[in-house]
This record gives C-alpha cells, sequence and structure tokens, in this order.
C-alpha cells in the first residue's frame, strides 16, 4: 500500500540569495521530480496525465520566473495573473481550467510535503 510521505521541513526552500530567475532553478526541479512521482505513484494517473500536468506546471514555473517567482511562492495573484495572460493569448476555457486543477493539485502536494 502507497503511504504519504511526510518531512518535518519542506524539502523545496526558496534560495536565500533570491536569485530564481532560471527556469531550471534546482528547488522548482526537485518539486517536479517529486510531483511526477506523487502523480504517478500515489494519485495513480497515467503517464499522459501526469506528462499534461508537468507541462502545464514548467509553463507556470516560466511565466513566475519571468516575474521574478517560484512556484512554492506563488500567491492567488501570481495565478490570476497567468490566467489573465493565457486569455489574452487566445488560450481557451477549457485548457485553462485544466491548468488551474494541476495548480490545486500542486498545492496539495506542497501541503502534504510539510
Amino acid at each position: 500500500m502507497n503511504e504519504v510521505r511526510r518531512f518535518s521541513t519542506c524539502p523545496y526552500q526558496q534560495p536565500e540569495d533570491g536569485d530564481n530567475r532560471i527556469v531550471e532553478n534546482i528547488s522548482n526541479l526537485s518539486l517536479l521530480n517529486d510531483y511526477n512521482v506523487y502523480l504517478s505513484v500515489e494519485k495513480g494517473l497515467r503517464p499522459l496525465t501526469c506528462e499534461a500536468y508537468l507541462s502545464d506546471l514548467r509553463i507556470f514555473a516560466e511565466f513566475l520566473e519571468g516575474r521574478d517567482g517560484v512556484l512554492l511562492k506563488a500567491e492567488e495573484e501570481d495565478v490570476a495573473g497567468f490566467l489573465e495572460h493565457m486569455r489574452k493569448h487566445g488560450i481557451e476555457s477549457r485548457s485553462s481550467a485544466r491548468k488551474l486543477s494541476c495548480y490545486c493539485s500542486t498545492v496539495e502536494f506542497i501541503t502534504i510535503q510539510r
């Protein structure tokens, strides 16, 4: 049976120097890798579903890093800004809704890890 791993401290701490302008930020990479395991093992999602969620999360990470942010520090205004960004670029509401679902799942994942 699968167990949810719990850490006494979050393993995805923001670097102290605040340098988060690289898309392949170690904090984001660790989070994405562990999130992939969470989706496939603990949530039991199919590989293509996991791939779609990870793709959505990578796109959001790139958007955040363009605003000098990282996934762990994303706030409601960041999500709202990203949804507006997608609307301006003609992304359909169904696609935006799936991306929003992905972000909600990510928040759940981060909460479990703490």
